[in-house]
């Protein structure tokens, strides 16, 4: 029996959910944050927070097809306890990688970690339906989506502070931002500051007397163009009291940037984080409740992209595939934005903790607009909210592009205006998202055949990881574009949700789905025909009628089951009939 949003199944998926997220987010943002100005800046080039990204979408799409194979053939719990059993042991190879410096370990964990989650979105997506009934669909993906967003936030700014630690970044005094250095030893009195010094020494003598023990010094030279030149990199493997001021280069009259790596302090962090991180998310996955078995006799298709192609044949024949579309499209937007928000680490010269904030602001908000519309929504689904989500996108994306950020120099007061209308208008595309990815979500699981929804939702999670992934392609094409000015690329998601959102109005034109009047009905299939002088509307594949008879009532168990694929549609008419006062809210 189903149980409801407050007993201890949905619960717990919600907890094993909030953990990974967490941990997912934790080690692809450290990585990111020191691959672009940390401890392997310049490792992997320019293009370092793309190749991370990659890292983190290329095992979901070669695996989320195999993935639904195996949430619909096994118990969708056992599945979820086996993953979140191997998250621990890579949580600590992640750490270890950290810990002794090594990179490609890291980035070997951050490809484990997304394989093990590619393993749970189908299982995931797929329970929700199993535990909750069709009437909370939409308050069960509002919850879950809210509070998943909640997790991001926390795991990116966990992130800020351990990315902080790790690799502490220099902070620039605005007093001496202008400050030309001269001639001699006095060049290294440098308008940055480095944090975590021991009490009593001098920040701006960091080269001169060095008060790390163990510590690694990295020196950038910055040029007007904001371009950086590493010149050197000292590490010190014994304590050091003094350094030789004679082994000093003589660099004059230019801007640097000090970075400090203490491999022995702070460098057990990220692994403390992971692990704790991951064996709480295994804990919750021991309370979960037992689920229907699977499919038994369902064999293995091992080709990653034939489950792809059979799957989206069959949604081809309704309109599930242009739902499948959209919901994915919001992806390619999204990885966008995450890829832009972290460079405001150097276009505004803030901190990495900084920097999470502004992250963590996007998350609160993709939260609260979810938790908004699945309140909204209550035992409907409202596809209605889709536009007005897809319009607020299209106006703060603009906005947050137009809005030249705050730079260094800048009067206080005009930077704190700069500054809190960008994290305004990140807050607002943000809410926005909420109200354009709920109604898809509960669409998806909603139209999906009971039989195959792992299979249909894990391509459909491999499809969003696609755009994701085309997301970073298309950072690393505009990027050098953009230089300095990263932020601008809102520009182009702006032209891009705009340009989404006028194909799928046009692609469900007829159907009520996304503005239809307050009685029009729904059609998902590709043939269906409404009556202007009727609420009536074929709903299913062989043109049966099941009427809509109510304009703005619950979406029930039989409506939905009318909605979905060919394989559940081959009720006759009468049967159809029968749910004519079935009532739907589309």
């Amino acid at each position: 029996m189903k149980s409801n949003l407050f007993k201890r199944g949905f619960l717990s998926l919600v907890m094993a959910q909030f953990f990974g997220a967490m941990n997912d987010n934790i080690l692809k943002a450290v990585l990111i944050f020191m691959v672009i100005n940390g401890a392997w800046v310049g490792v992997l080039g320019e293009s370092g927070p793309s190749i991370v990204t990659f890292c983190f979408t290329i095992p979901f799409i070669l695996l989320s097809g195999f993935a639904g194979q195996v949430s619909d053939r096994y118990s969708k719990r056992t599945v979820t306890w086996w993953v979140k059993s191997i998250e621990i042991p890579i949580a600590l190879i992640a750490g270890y990688g950290f810990y002794v410096q090594n990179l490609w370990m890291t980035l070997f964990a951050l490809i484990a970690l997304t394989c093990q989650s590619a393993f749970f979105g189908p299982a995931k997506y797929g329970m929700i339906a199993e535990l909750v009934d069709d009437s909370d669909l939409s308050r069960a993906n509002g919850s879950i989506n809210m509070l998943t967003n909640l997790s991001v936030i926390i795991g990116t700014l966990l992130a800020g502070i351990v990315s902080d630690a790790y690799c502490p970044l220099p902070h620039r005094d605005p007093a001496l931002a202008d400050r030309q250095v001269n001639n001699g030893m006095d060049e290294f009195a440098l308008s940055y500051d480095v944090p975590n010094l021991r009490e009593g020494e001098e920040k701006v003598a960091i080269l001169r007397n060095l008060g790390f023990e163990k510590a690694t010094i990295r020196v950038e030279k910055v040029d007007d163009e904001k371009k950086s030149e590493v010149l050197d990199v000292a590490d010190y493997r014994e304590p050091v009291q003094k350094q030789d001021d004679s082994t000093m280069p003589q660099w004059q009259k230019d801007k640097y940037k000090l970075a400090v790596l203490n491999p022995f302090g702070e460098q057990a962090l990220p692994t403390i984080a992971l692990v704790l991180v991951a064996v709480l998310g295994w804990l919750a996955s021991l309370l979960l409740t037992p689920l229907p078995k699977g499919n038994a006799q369902l064999k293995f298709e091992f080709n990653p992209f034939s489950t792809y192609v059979e799957t989206i044949k069959e949604m081809s024949k309704t309109r599930l595939l242009m739902v499948m579309m959209a919901w994915g499209y919001f992806y390619l937007l999204a990885g966008i934005a995450l890829l832009i928000v972290p460079e405001y680490t150097e276009i505004m010269d803030i901190t990495r903790k900084n920097a999470s904030v502004l992250m963590g602001v996007l998350g609160i908000a993709i939260g609260l607009g979810c938790g908004v519309a699945g309140f909204i929504s209550g035992h409907r689904i409202m596809p209605r909210l889709i536009p007005l989500g897809a319009l607020g996108l299209i106006v703060f994306f603009f906005l947050l592009a137009f809005v030249t950020p705050p730079v260094l120099g800048m009067k206080a007061k005009s930077y704190e205006v700069l500054f809190s209308s960008v994290s305004f208008f990140i807050l607002c595309a943000g809410f926005s998202a909420g109200f354009y990815i709920v109604p898809l979500q509960a669409l998806l699981q909603s139209l999906s055949p009971d039989g195959e929804r792992g299979r249909f939702l894990g391509t459909a999670n491999g499809v969003s990881f696609m755009f994701l992934t085309l997301a970073s392609l298309v950072v690393l094409v505009l990027a050098p574009g953009f230089k300095g000015e990263e932020y601008k690329m809102f520009y182009f998601c702006s032209g891009l949700m705009l340009v989404g959102a006028i194909y799928f109005l046009w692609a469900f034109r007829g159907t009520g789905l996304l503005i239809g009047g307050g009685a029009s009905g729904l059609s998902l299939t590709t043939d269906s025909v409404a009556d202007a002088n009727t609420v009536d509307e074929t709903l299913s594949e062989d043109e049966d009628a099941t009427e809509c008879m109510n304009e703005d009532v619950s979406l029930s168990d039989r409506s939905i089951s009318d909605l979905k694929t060919e394989e559940n549609t081959d009720t006759s008419g009468e049967a159809g009939n029968e749910n004519a006062e079935e009532k739907t809210d589309f």
